[in-house]
This record gives C-alpha cells, structure tokens and sequence, in this order.
C-alpha cells in the first residue's frame, strides 16, 4: 500500500474518523479520549511531512516510556493505529504483517500433509495446528542441520532434538514417526525412541447442584452486562456446552418452541441437538431483548462498542467471578467453565441416567469418553472394590530383620 498523503491531509478526515467511531456505537467518551490522542500525533509533525505507519511508532515511542507509561502508551497507540487505518482502508481493520512464507522440502510437506489429512478424522482443529507445530518445529531443526530428506534421518538427530522438549511435543513427534513407520516413509520405526510417561488423571472438579444454584443466583442484577452473564452460565449449568461453542452461538440456534438448542460443535463438527429448560429460555431471551446492535450475527457480545463477540476468555472471567461472588471454596480445585459441565455429567450419571445419554448430551464422539463417566460413579465403584485381607504379619517380620 502506497502512503501518498501528508499530515495536513490527514487532519481532514478527523471529524469523519469521529463521525464513524459514533456510528460504531462508541460512547461520547471514547470519541473524546481518542480525538485528543490522534490530535496529539497529528500535531507533533510539520503539515507537509508524509503520514505513514512509520512515523506514528517514532512518535509513540519517543513520547511515552512502553513499560512506566503502558495505559498510556497503549491508549494513544491503539486511537492513532485506528485513525490510520480508517484514513487509508476506511474502517477499523488494523493490517498485521503477513507471516514469512514457510519453506519445507517437498518430502517433508507431502509427509505432514499425509499425516495431518488422517490425524483431522479424531482430531479437533486445535490439536491439528499443535501437532502441525510440533513437527514443523523438527523440521526446522533437522533442516538447520542439512537433513533435507526423511531418509536422512537418524536416531541420535531426534534424541538430540527431543532432549529437551516438553511430553505433550514428544507425544506429537512420536505419532508421527509412528505414521511414517506404518506407511513405508521410514525404515526403522523410530517411535520406540521416544519414552513418554502417562500421568495419572486427577478426578474431574465436580460441584454439587446446591453450590451451581448459589453460582447462578448471584449474577442476578438488572444491568445488561449480569442479563448476559448469567444467561451463559445457565446455558454452560444446563446444558454443559464447551465455551468455544458458546461464544459462536447465534439466536437462531434457539429453537424455542422445541425447547432445544442445535449447533454443530466447533470441537468435533458433529451437530448436537441440547434440551432447553425455562429458566435458561427466560435468561437468553430477556438479554437478547436489551441486546445492542451488532454487525455479527453471535449472541453474545462485549459490552462496549464496537460489540464485538466475546471470547472464551471472557466466559472464564465471568466463571471465576461468579465464584468468588458466591464464596464457594475453590481451593486446589478447577473453576472455571469446564467444572460446570464435569458437575453435570456427575449428577446425571448419580441420577442413573446411562452413559450414552450422558456422552450424547456433552457431544463426545469417542467411546473412550465413557471411561470418564465411570470415575463420577462412586456408588457402582464402591460395588467392585475389593475386600482388604487381613494382614499376615509377613512383612513386618521381614522389615524386622526375620524370614
């Protein structure tokens, strides 16, 4: 992009930059604090001197110390980076550099291709791109190394590599290895190398129906920010829905008068079909009725303008909220979105209900997930657990020094 106007030219278009901010929905505050901010910037240069992205950061950087000054250098940073953006594209689309083209040898692309093209039918997209990571990273090593080709490979190269990465990295590189091994790409199966040790999985953080009731009944003010928290954390109580899915969810996926909600699962891509209850109907409906406008078709927004859809971030700041507000004890324990849906699957499988039903309502697709429905079952444990035998008295003769 050519930036062909001066300073002076640039000043022309703040009362517009402002007219559009307003359009936006931004408060007359908002509009007041970044008018002065892009007046500040647009002042500091002579009038003939070109406007360019360059001479903003000269400014900022000049002006303000970045860690003794952050609010501020953040607040002027983000008014005139927007100015700038709506003088030469004419909305608020803030241009990031594009990333450097990722050279691999054709070898190594065909191979990760091949292996994430079959990885994509059990996996989610986000495990794709932290295995994609992984093994782009190895070929980064390996090719810093002039090995070029999969033939190349050694076992010394990948110990070396791997001496001081992270499990969950080896886990990735080792299914990978494995892949290649399976496919005729490798002679040897290299996977053997690489030892990962399984740790031992906590029981899921569950909360009994009486502290998801206090939850709930706190968020419980009339402003349009609590309409709208507490209708999520009714939708997450009730329904178990991920948060990823919940920040993509639209009106339209209400089907009031079937009393359900159909979306289909960012996670899996498989549609879910979720029972609707009244309190969580009346929640969504009262907060959709005093819902600000929006360019985006999502439900849940962010209280300011631009109104932008929230992230799942937001949800776990409205989770760890609503539990400090209620004073349950949260101590060593997981609170945020995902406790409420492991205290669902809990109560539903300690009201008997069985496990399929269970693995359908929270839209796991893996059979594998029932194994984790069966550690909220105390009462069917407590059924297979073994009688201890009384002591022989063996041991302490032998700790003793006996026989």
């Amino acid at each position: 992009m050519e930036f062909n106007i001066t300073f002076a030219q640039a000043k022309t278009h703040v009362d517009d930059f402002v007219s559009f901010m307003q359009s936006l929905g931004y408060k007359k505050s908002t509009q007041k604090i970044v008018k002065q901010n892009v007046k500040l910037f647009l002042n500091s240069e002579e009038d003939s001197k070109q406007f360019t992205e360059d001479s903003l950061y000269e400014f900022i950087l000049n002006r303000y110390d970045q860690t003794l000054q952050a609010t501020r250098f953040n607040s002027v940073l983000g008014s005139c980076r927007r100015f700038f953006s709506y003088v030469y594209r004419g909305d608020f689309s803030i241009a990031r550099p594009a990333p450097e083209p990722l050279y691999l040898t054709e070898p190594f692309k065909l191979s990760l291709d091949s292996f994430l093209s079959e990885q994509s039918i059990r996996n989610a997209k986000c495990t794709l791109l932290k295995k994609q990571k992984a093994i782009v990273n190895l070929f980064m090593y390996l090719m810093e190394h002039n090995i070029y080709s999969l033939d190349e490979l050694s076992s010394k190269i990948i110990l070396d590599y791997l001496q001081e990465k992270i499990p969950e990295t080896k886990a990735y590189i080792r299914s990978y290895l494995r892949y290649l091994f399976s496919q005729h790409l490798l002679v040897k199966d290299y996977s053997v190398l690489i030892i990962t040790t399984k740790r031992p999985r906590k029981l899921p953080t569950v909360y009994t129906k009486e502290e998801i009731r206090t939850i709930v009944n706190v968020v419980n003010g009339n402003s349009l920010i609590e309409k709208r928290n507490k209708a999520i954390i009714l939708i997450i109580a009730t329904t178990g829905m991920r948060s990823c899915d919940i920040v993509r969810l639209k009106y339209s996926d209400f089907c009031f008068e079937k009393k359900r909600i159909e979306i289909t699962q960012v996670k899996t891509g498989v549609p879910l079909s979720l029972p609707l209850d009244e309190e969580t109907t009346s929640a969504v409906m009262d907060y959709y009725a005093n819902r600000p406008d929006s360019q985006f078709e999502n439900l849940f927004i962010n209280q300011n303008a631009p109104f932008n859809p929230i992230s799942t971030g937001i949800i776990r700041y409205i989770l760890r909220k609503a539990f400090v507000a209620a004073h349950i004890d949260v101590t060593g324990k997981k609170h945020g979105p995902h406790s409420l849906r492991s205290s669902l699957a809990s109560a539903m499988v300690n009201s008997d209900i069985p496990y399929e039903i269970v693995q359908n309502q929270l839209g796991h697709t893996s059979d594998n997930s029932l194994r984790s429905y069966v550690r909220f079952d105390i009462e069917k444990l407590r059924v297979c657990a073994l009688e201890s035998q009384p002591p022989t008295g063996n041991f302490k003769r032998w700790m003793e020094g006996g026989v």
